[in-house]
């Protein structure tokens, strides 16, 4: 138990948006951690039913509730609430999904095991509306580079983080990304130090059903991130590459051929003996520009 050891206190962000129906959940599996040095910070982004009266209903002295005056997204909550943290660790988590008991206290154990790790980690896994699980995502080993992420290796997630103060600092959220809020602030995150990886699934992730992050908003972030870590693609020919084809497929997924046509020919040129994007173009073409088209490259 935490208890049994000196333990550092660990604010909790949360940001909510109409969850009035879920917001509950979220917030008991974090007060019910087995690790009790926390502060829960919920961050209302103008919401319109009685999200924020069911987060000030919560009795738990831990518990703080700040209430955005409008709607301004995710990344802009989360951003408030590192601002208001007080502890010497920050974590994440949706206000429609949920932590294991035991997430905090060994993530907590892991950071303080080393004194390089900018980011902690875990596994996740995906439910759906019935609590069936649909999958599971897991982690890179411990030490994973900036690079290896830049390439897309994993899949990170804010649900699973755990970032040390000395680290987040002043990284934030890009409020301009309408998606891969998770990548940037990762990479952020580990141009500061290393990954610490908890390979247990010890968050879990709600599926619901409805519309999915639409492939332009997808598109429109490879965009935005070619253009933040432009010295960082310029200077790691296998990041350059293996990013350029994540961006022409979403180009092309959202019907956009004639632009991912020239991604993937911008990635060509930069690596003429790596087969992967001419093979990519070649499948753009006989499939007709369809997902299966570049992702198989």
């Amino acid at each position: 138990m935490a208890g049994e050891w000196d333990a550092p206190m660990v604010s909790v962000v949360m940001p909510a948006f109409n969850r009035q129906g879920l917001l509950l959940r979220a917030a008991m599996s974090v007060l019910g951690q087995t690790y009790p040095a926390l502060e829960l910070i919920i961050v209302d982004d103008g919401s319109t039913d009685a999200t924020v009266e069911v987060a000030r209903s919560i009795a738990d002295p831990r518990v703080r509730v700040e209430v955005l005056p409008t709607n301004s997204g995710a990344p802009v909550a989360r951003n408030r609430g590192i601002d208001l943290a007080q502890g010497e660790f920050v974590a994440f988590i949706d206000s429609d999904d949920e932590w294991l008991p035991a997430k905090l206290e060994r993530q907590v154990r892991a950071a303080l095991a080393t004194s390089h790790a900018s980011l902690v980690v875990c596994g996740r896994k995906i439910v759906d509306p019935g609590g069936e699980e649909l999958g599971r995502r897991g982690t890179p080993a411990s030490g994973w580079s900036f690079f290896a992420t830049l390439r897309e290796t994993w899949s990170p997630s804010t649900v699973t983080f755990l970032v040390p103060r000395w680290a987040i600092g002043t990284v934030r959220f890009d409020p301009e990304l309408p998606c891969r809020q998770d990548f940037d602030l990762a990479l952020q995150l580990l141009r500061r130090g290393e990954l610490c990886a908890v390979p247990e699934s010890l968050a879990i992730v709600h599926h619901h059903p409805g519309p999915r992050v639409r492939m332009a908003s997808i598109a429109a972030a490879y965009r935005r991130l070619a253009v933040t870590y432009a010295d960082d693609l310029e200077a790691d020919t296998r990041s350059f590459v293996q990013f350029h084809l994540r961006w022409a497929r979403a180009l092309a997924n959202e019907g956009n051929r004639a632009e991912a046509v020239r991604i993937l020919l911008r990635a060509w040129r930069r690596d003429p003996q790596n087969p992967k994007p001419l093979r990519a173009l070649f499948r753009l073409f006989v499939v007709g520009g369809s997902r299966r088209g570049v992702t198989r490259a």
